[in-house]
């Protein structure tokens, strides 16, 4: 009995070697004369395990990560606030050049609404994007239920066209109307 689970203990430590290296669960199986399921089994089990075994330190790691991405987001929207449009000395020498004084220009640019560089709102979106990826808000998209329709209505006459939409408003208020 000992050796049966000495056996079975290597052939799990190799079929692990196996998968951590990035071979193909059909490889390892064949290798170690086992079933394919059965390796995709013990992946799965070899996984909860690593988790139940590490699940405090990637609490700190997601709390650290996250510490960072407020520590980020805070620079970003700083750095933002301080993008909107201030005038520098030369524009204020142009617009004097004309004829305005510094009292109106100056308030001609208060009443004005200021923007700021529109690339840190994206670097901000895609921080809130990586926030909500790390805590689980957006997951993994599961690639079967996706279903992506392209049409190419480039042959088709207007008339077509037109009477393509029609159907299809026609179809939607009849969904809509019973």
């Amino acid at each position: 009995m000992g050796q049966k689970s000495k056996e079975a203990e290597e052939r799990r430590i190799e079929m692990a070697e196996g998968i951590v290296n990035g071979g193909l669960h059909a490889d390892i199986g064949r290798e170690v004369g086992v079933a394919r399921s059965f390796v995709s089994q013990l992946k799965g089990d070899l996984l909860d395990e690593w988790k139940r075994a590490n699940i405090g330190a990637i609490d700190d790691m997601v709390s650290r990560e996250i510490m960072r991405i407020d520590n980020l987001e805070e620079v970003v929207m700083r750095d933002y606030e301080s993008s909107k449009r201030v005038l520098k000395p030369m524009e204020y020498a142009a617009l004097m050049a004309r004829g305005l004084s510094m009292d109106e220009i100056d308030e001609c640019f208060a009443s004005r609404p200021q923007s700021g560089d529109p690339r840190y709102l994206d670097t901000l979106l895609r921080i809130g994007m990586q926030r909500m990826r790390l805590i689980g808000a957006i997951g993994r998209v599961d690639k079967r239920k996706q279903v992506v329709n392209q049409y190419n209505f480039g042959n088709l006459s207007e008339e077509d066209m037109r009477r393509i939409v029609g159907e299809m408003q026609d179809a939607k208020f009849r969904e809509g109307g019973e």
